[in-house]
């Protein structure tokens, strides 16, 4: 055989051990992955997973779960309870635009002190003011029933209502016309205004009475105070201070809705 021709044998020897050997390794070569823009990972090659796809609800509840450090997502609140109804004029039927709504447990026991002229709450009762909602009411209610009363400027403390949340009708309170009655307590010594004094009103069997809120009215620094609901029934003006002693008004000529002459107290002092 001629020396070209072993040659070529050679060279062409080698070159098939090299094709094999390339080929190994490209079935054996790292898969290239793209870790960021710009930026690549080698991770071996895996084969296909046997597993099937997640169904479309299975991967919705895989997106809902809360990552760490995420904020978990609130269940929505349930809607408020509330009690909701109607205050008219008694005589009229008419809606009234401004009132005041009392409202409390039903049943509920009243913490009671005593003053110089009888008892009182011994702390306001929660109070709802509306106005220009054409008579209409809602408050909150807790899950026992609530007592309700109302009033408003000319009309007398309605009767307690009890009401339970969610209750298929609404509510209706009717009040009756009362007097508005303004006046002033004075120490007739000096003339001058008494301050913090406390204000009655006499019912006709000669019980001193409280306001619409079940507490005595306490006068301001001018020594006024004033009663927007007071019942028709009432005789006279009680007012007292523990210093000054008592005293009380001449009787009362009462009519409903606006307001009489000013009504004057003196108050002598204990011992005089």
């Amino acid at each position: 055989m001629k020396p070209s021709t072993r040659i070529r044998i050679v060279l062409a020897g080698c070159l098939f051990v090299a094709a094999i050997a390339a080929l190994i390794r490209y079935r054996t070569a790292p898969v290239a992955a793209v870790d960021a823009p710009g930026r690549f990972e080698q991770r071996a090659a895996e084969p296909p997973s046997l597993e099937p796809a997640a169904r479309p609800a299975e991967r919705s509840e895989a997106r809902s779960e809360t990552a760490p450090g995420e904020p978990a997502h609130a269940a929505p609140a349930h809607a408020a309870i509330a009690i909701r109804g109607t205050v008219l004029d008694d005589e009229t039927g008419a809606p009234l635009e401004r009132f005041e709504v009392i409202h409390s447990p039903a049943g509920a026991g009243r913490d009671r002190v005593d003053t110089m002229l009888g008892t009182e709450d011994s702390a306001p009762v929660p109070s709802e003011k509306f106005e220009g909602a054409h008579g209409r009411f809602e408050i909150p209610a807790g899950p026992e029933a609530e007592s309700l009363c109302a009033f408003a400027e000319g009309y007398a403390r309605s009767e307690p209502v009890d009401a339970s949340a969610g209750a298929a009708s609404e509510v209706v309170i009717r009040l009756r016309r009362a007097a508005v009655v303004r006046g002033r307590v004075v120490d007739p010594a000096t003339g001058l205004p008494v301050e913090n004094a406390l204000v009655a009103w006499i019912d006709h069997s000669g019980e001193s009475r409280t306001g619409p809120r079940e507490r005595f009215e306490r006068t301001d620094a001018l020594g006024r105070f004033s009663f927007g609901s007071l019942p028709l029934s009432a005789r006279r003006i009680l007012a007292g201070r523990e210093d000054l002693g008592e005293g009380l008004s001449p009787p009362l000529a009462l009519a409903p809705g606006a307001a009489g002459p000013e009504i004057v107290v003196e108050l002598p002092r204990s011992g005089s």
